[in-house]
């Protein structure tokens, strides 16, 4: 059992890693739900629970009667802190920002209240899980952009050795907080001290910070072009406001529609948006919502996924088979949600195909068949313009 113990952070970089391998899965990106970090700032943001949330939540009430528990036995953040710390250039402790852990684990938390939740990538779990994505979608820049957290936090190490660990990471700042929270009440102490005195100042910065920039982010206005949206988005910027940019859903999905957007405005930067350039949304699949951990994308069933409107389709009938005298019928035969019919037009022999607006979702499927290439998706008009 000791020996479990001592070796439980490796034991549980050797399962992350794991679940970094690229097999499409609703448990894709799990690490995440781990962290009551993460649980914390994205229930505040998105004002939203799920039952994989259960797993933040376990470990947040466990982190009060255990002091740094997750830093102790799980952070696989903390074995790489660790080893950095060993090959230190130079021994000097960072002095300055002694504690400032807890000072910022209270500032992303009332960023988050307002729906913030731009702190996410600074969580240790966040930050090791990112690192192992080209595993899953491969190098590209997306990816390398990733890695600047990670490589920042090892210079750092390298330079101040335990620096990140013990002043830095806000996970570790939280755990902190919970604990002395928890010893506070248990002991009746009620005199407010130096220290407590700075963290209700932090607190109240975040909170602040939080009313005064969330207002200027939603009038925001987008730029020039539209972007389709996984389905069950959230509306408008509340969806580019909630995500974290994990890219959970992009490694869940099974088609690889999903990509994180690069050559857009930084609000909407590395945004999950769909591509429907070489395949489409599968009507049998409800991954990407089972797999955020924001709420950026809320969960959904099958059944609900008829109503779930991702785009429009539509047709340029002028090069249209059937437009043509010619026969086909491989956008109605591929149509999972019977959207598609026929209808008779004056002047031609063929009925040309009608969409449904009540009932296409804008999956795809008829533009990928479609043998003359002639049907297109376009936004929805409730998309949100980044």
């Amino acid at each position: 059992m000791n020996w479990l113990l001592k070796n439980s952070r490796y034991i549980f970089l050797v399962l992350t890693i794991i679940v970094a391998l690229p097999f499409p899965s609703s448990f894709v990106g799990g690490l995440l739900w781990f962290s009551p970090y993460v649980f914390l700032i994205t229930v505040l943001s998105s004002k939203s629970f799920v039952l994989l949330n259960l797993l933040g939540l376990g470990l947040l009430i466990l982190i009060a009667f255990k002091r740094r528990f997750i830093c102790q036995y799980m952070c696989p953040l903390g074995v790489v802190c660790d080893q950095a710390s060993m090959w230190a250039i130079r021994k000097k402790k960072l002095g300055i920002l002694k504690n400032f852990n807890k000072t910022l684990a209270l500032f992303s938390l009332g960023f988050a209240i307002f729906g913030l939740s731009v702190f996410v990538i600074l969580d240790p779990f966040y930050i090791f899980q990112t690192t192992f994505e080209p595993i899953r979608s491969g190098v590209n820049l997306t990816n390398a952009i990733r890695l600047i957290p990670l490589v920042g936090i090892i210079v750092i190490n390298l330079f101040y050795p335990d620096s990140w660990c013990s002043s830095l990471c806000p996970l570790g700042g939280l755990q902190m907080l919970v604990a002395g929270f928890r010893k506070n009440i248990s002991s009746n102490k009620t005199s407010p001290s130096i220290k407590s005195r700075r963290l209700f100042i932090a607190s109240l910065a975040g909170l602040s910070g939080g009313i005064l920039v969330s207002p200027i982010i939603r009038k925001r206005k987008a730029s020039h072009h539209s972007q389709i949206k996984p389905p069950s988005s959230l509306a408008d910027e509340e969806y580019l406001l909630t995500c974290v940019r994990c890219g959970n859903c992009v490694g869940a999905c099974p088609t690889g529609i999903l990509y994180q957007q690069t050559e857009v405005n930084l609000m909407a930067f590395l945004a999950p948006a769909v591509d429907f350039s070489e395949s489409y949304c599968l009507p049998d699949c409800k991954r990407c919502g089972d797999v955020c951990p924001s709420g950026a994308l809320t969960k959904f069933s099958l059944e609900e996924k008829k109503d779930l409107i991702m785009a429009i389709a539509s047709v340029d009938y002028e090069n249209c088979l059937l437009y043509k005298q010619k026969e086909c019928n491989q956008c109605k035969q591929y149509c999972a949600y019977d959207a598609v019919s026929y209808e008779l037009q004056p002047s031609l022999m063929n009925p040309i195909p009608v969409f449904d607006k009540e009932k296409c979702v804008g999956c795809a499927a008829c533009k990928i068949v479609c043998p003359a290439n002639v049907i297109y998706i376009i936004p929805h008009p409730h998309s949100i313009e980044i």
